[in-house]
C-alpha cells in the first residue's frame, strides 16, 4: 500500500508522514487499486503548548473489505521547541544601595532545541534583555546583576509573561548611633578603688541588621571594646567597668559621645616651710619664739592632719589641722627656748634652725681671753670712736688663737698689765650687740689688724707700755688691714 510521498512497510501499520501528505486513495504496491474505504480517513492535530507549536495528527483509516478487511492507522508527529521562563528568584530583603542578583530559570519543554528573547523588568522598567538558547528538555539559569536599590519595595517581572515575579524589599542601611553615655560615679576617690561603671545606650536607626565594635577611650587611649549585633530599629545597652588610676579630669568616649570623670587624689599634707621668729633670739630679752609652718593639702579631698613640733628633738607641741583639698594654710606655735646657741625646730620632720644669743655689753676693761699673764708689760687702749672695740693679741702666723682679748666701750679707755714679753699681732673688731655666748659682735662689726707687729722685750728692770688709740682726731694713723671674720682669732 502506498501513500503519496511515503511507503508503507508491510510489516508495520504506523508511519510518520508530514501533515497534508495524506491521500484518501491508497494505491496497492503492485499497482492494483484498493476499493474506497468504508470508514473515514482523518487527521487530528494535537494542541501546541506555545509557539513554535507541536502538532500531532492521528490519521485513522478503516478499510472494510467484503470477504476480508484490512485496517490501517497512520500517526503523524511534528518536532518543535517550547522555550519559556518558569521562575524568577531574588532575595526577599536587601540593603539599599547594595548590589545583589536576580535569577531567571528558563525551560525548553519541547522536543527540539530552540531560543527565546527574554527581558527582565524592574518596577516595569527594563533591567536587562538577553537571548536564551536551550536544548530539548534543558533548563537554563540566567543571573542578572542589580547594582543597588533605593529603600522600599520593588518588583521584578518578565516582559510578556504573567504570573512570574519576585518582590524585593530594600532596607535602609544599618546605622548604630549612641543615644547616651554615662559614667557612675563621675567623681571618684583614688584611695577607694576608683572603679567607674560606663553605660552605653545605642539604637540601630536603620532597617537592616548591623554589627559594630564599641571602643571605650579614655583621654584618647583605648581601654576596652565590645562587639554588638543590632537588628534594624532595635536598641541596646553595653556596660563597661573602668578602674581609674590617674588624678585629674579624664574624658571617656564611645563613638561621638563623651563624658568627663574626675579622679580625686586623697588628702595629703605637705609642710612647705618652717620659720622661726625672732631669728636670732636674744635670750636676755625673751625666751619665746614663734614657729610658723606653711602647710598645703596637695590632695583633692579635704583632710585633717596631725602636727608635731619638736625643739632639739623633744616634742614641745601637737595639734590637728583641717585643710580643704588643694589649699594652703599657716599654723603658728609658741615655743620656749632654754639655752643660747643654734637650736633646731621641726614640724612633722621639716627642720628650721635658728640662733639664740645672749646679748650683753661688757664693761670696759673686761678681759675675755688672757694667756699672757705674769709679765711686766702693759697694753693701754684708748677708744675715742662711736663703737665699742674688742682688741686681741695673737702670735704671728695664720690661724693663731687669741692670747689676750680686752673689751673697751666707746669713748672709754683701759690698761691691761702683766703682759709677758713676746712678739704679737694686734687684731681688733669694732661693732655693736656683743653676744656673751659667742664672744663676738652680732650687729655691725668691722674686723681689722695693725700692719706692724709689736715686740715686748724691755731691758731688765723695765717694762713696755703699748698704747692703741681708736678714733683719734689728731696724730699719725697707724696703717691697718681689714680681716676676714673667719680669720679673726678667737
Amino acid at each position: 500500500m502506498r501513500f503519496a510521498g511515503s511507503t508503507l512497510d508491510r510489516d508495520h501499520d504506523v508511519l510518520d508522514v508530514p501533515v497534508g501528505d495524506v491521500q484518501h486513495t491508497p494505491v496497492l504496491e503492485h499497482g492494483a487499486s484498493l476499493p474506497p474505504p468504508t470508514g473515514p480517513v482523518f487527521a487530528t492535530p494535537m494542541p501546541a503548548r506555545r509557539h513554535p507549536w507541536r502538532l500531532v495528527a492521528l490519521i485513522g483509516a478503516l478499510l472494510v473489505l467484503v470477504g476480508g478487511a484490512v485496517t490501517v492507522f497512520v500517526i503523524v508527529t511534528h518536532h518543535a521547541a517550547d522555550v519559556a521562563p518558569i521562575s524568577v528568584q531574588a532575595p526577599a530583603t536587601v540593603v539599599a544601595d547594595q548590589p545583589f542578583d536576580v535569577t531567571v530559570v528558563v525551560r525548553n519543554s519541547g522536543d527540539a532545541g530552540g531560543e527565546m528573547d527574554l527581558t527582565v523588568l524592574r518596577d516595569g522598567v527594563v533591567l536587562d534583555s538577553r537571548t536564551v538558547q536551550a536544548d530539548a528538555g534543558e533548563e537554563v539559569t540566567l543571573t542578572f546583576r542589580v547594582n543597588g536599590l533605593t529603600s522600599g519595595t520593588h518588583e521584578f517581572t518578565i516582559e510578556g509573561v504573567d504570573g512570574l515575579s519576585a518582590t524585593v524589599v530594600a532596607l535602609t542601611p544599618a546605622l548604630i548611633v549612641i543615644d547616651e553615655l554615662t559614667a557612675s560615679p563621675d567623681v571618684v576617690d583614688l584611695s577607694q578603688g576608683a572603679t567607674v561603671t560606663v553605660t552605653v545606650r545605642f539604637t540601630n536607626t536603620g532597617e537592616a541588621d548591623g554589627d559594630e565594635t564599641l571602643v571605650l577611650l579614655m583621654d584618647g587611649r583605648s581601654m576596652d571594646e565590645r562587639a554588638i549585633s543590632v537588628a534594624g530599629g532595635d536598641s541596646g545597652t553595653v556596660v563597661f567597668s573602668l578602674t581609674m588610676d590617674a588624678r585629674g579630669e579624664h574624658v571617656l568616649e564611645v563613638g561621638d559621645a563623651s563624658v568627663t570623670v574626675t579622679a580625686l587624689a586623697p588628702a595629703e599634707l605637705s609642710v612647705d616651710a618652717v620659720t622661726v621668729s625672732p631669728d636670732p633670739l636674744d635670750l636676755n630679752a625673751s625666751t619665746d619664739v614663734t614657729v610658723t609652718a606653711r602647710l598645703t593639702n596637695i590632695g583633692d579631698l579635704d583632710g585633717t592632719f596631725p602636727l608635731e613640733v619638736t625643739l632639739d628633738g623633744a616634742v614641745v607641741a601637737t595639734r590637728d589641722v583641717t585643710i580643704p583639698g588643694g589649699e594652703t594654710a599657716s599654723e603658728q606655735f609658741a615655743v620656749t627656748v632654754a639655752h643660747p646657741g643654734m637650736n633646731s625646730i621641726t614640724v612633722n620632720g621639716v627642720e628650721a634652725g635658728f640662733d639664740v644669743y645672749q646679748l650683753a655689753r661688757p664693761a670696759t676693761g673686761t678681759v675675755i681671753v688672757n694667756q699672757l699673764g705674769g709679765g711686766v708689760n702693759q697694753l693701754k687702749i684708748v677708744n675715742d670712736s662711736e663703737l665699742d672695740v674688742y682688741v686681741v693679741l695673737a702670735a704671728p702666723g695664720e690661724n693663731q688663737p687669741a692670747l689676750l682679748g680686752v673689751y673697751v666701750r666707746a669713748h672709754e679707755s683701759t690698761t691691761v698689765r702683766h703682759i709677758i714679753d713676746g712678739t704679737y699681732v694686734k687684731y681688733f673688731v669694732q661693732g655693736t650687740d656683743w653676744c656673751t655666748f659667742y664672744q663676738r659682735f652680732t650687729g655691725f662689726a668691722r674686723y681689722g689688724m695693725f700692719d706692724r707687729v709689736t715686740v715686748f722685750d724691755p731691758p731688765s728692770n723695765q717694762y713696755t707700755v703699748l698704747t692703741l688709740t681708736f678714733g683719734a682726731s689728731s696724730g699719725e694713723s697707724a696703717p691697718t688691714t681689714d680681716v676676714d671674720p673667719d680669720s679673726f682669732p678667737m
